[in-house]
């Protein structure tokens, strides 16, 4: 493995930058002086949660003849998160992951605003010993939404490749909303009811492929109720949030269906796979 040295994390010092590839050779940049380098950073979801992963693809302007390692910052409202990836000699980009803090201490059902952008970028010098290299770097910041949670903090073993639900509202304390799964035709194939704030669930991947949608029980409560569902994708990376507001009168009839649905499909692989609406 090769060493890698003279990491600068610095300030990100610009927003929406682009950039374009280059045809030319691989090259290095210079080693000596301060050297300008914008990065790239994307991510697949627009939401995370307390203690969930954040995915991300990292991009450099060219390719290198040696493997380059860049930092991604994640920071919240009372603090941040860094990862290090390796982006391999030959290569423009990779893939990460950085973590969201695991308890923020904040309790909010609209969520908070995080920030994601790339902060740090090293080249392996070896070659170029007592003339260190120093990039100033630009990034582009990609906007996220954090909540309380998307997910029930379940083991990974329990998890595995399946998908999972949690279904969220507000005045949880005065309000008990409990969930069920019934299949297109008519069959109970998921129930959760706690009695408490979030109803969760672990989605049996041997459900049969086909159609499904969620049913919300109200046991007790009343008035105008905004409510989020959460639906973690099987690579447990993917996350999609649903929101919608349950009338008074909804509320008062004791149960709201279909409020999500999706449909399960399952590849000549085995990879199972969802598409999820909402109605």
């Amino acid at each position: 493995m090769k060493k890698i040295t003279n990491l600068l994390l610095t300030l990100i010092l610009g927003f929406g930058v682009s950039s374009c590839y280059d045809d030319d050779p691989i090259n290095k940049f210079p080693v000596q002086g301060l050297t300008d380098i914008t990065l790239s950073i994307a991510s697949t979801n627009n939401v995370t949660g307390e203690g969930f992963g954040v995915p991300f693809t990292a991009t450099i302007p060219q390719a290198y003849t040696e493997d380059v390692t860049v930092e991604a910052l994640l920071k919240f409202v009372n603090g941040e998160s860094r990862n290090t990836i390796t982006i391999p000699a030959g290569s423009t980009s990779a893939p990460g992951n950085v973590n969201m803090q695991a308890d923020d201490g904040l309790i909010d059902f609209n969520g908070r605003a995080v920030t994601l952008s790339m902060s740090g970028f090293s080249l392996d010098d070896n070659a170029q010993v007592g003339q260190p290299a120093a990039f100033n770097i630009s990034s582009n910041e990609v906007s996220l939404t954090s909540y309380d949670l998307v997910q029930w903090d379940y083991d990974d073993g329990v998890v595995a490749s399946r998908a999972t639900m949690l279904f969220d509202w507000v005045d949880p304390a005065s309000k008990d909303f409990d969930t069920r799964v019934f299949d297109s035709a008519f069959n109970l194939v998921e129930d959760a009811g706690s009695g408490s704030r979030y109803e969760t669930d672990i989605l049996n991947d041997t459900h049969p492929d086909g159609d499904y949608f969620l049913v919300v029980d109200i046991f007790s409560g009343s008035g105008e109720t905004p409510w989020k569902f959460f639906f973690v994708h099987p690579d447990q990376t993917t996350v999609e949030v649903f929101e919608g507001v349950f009338t008074a009168a909804e509320v008062a009839s004791g149960i709201v269906f279909p409020v999500i649905e999706w449909t399960k499909s399952t590849d000549i692989n085995g990879n199972v796979s969802y598409v999820v609406t909402k109605p």
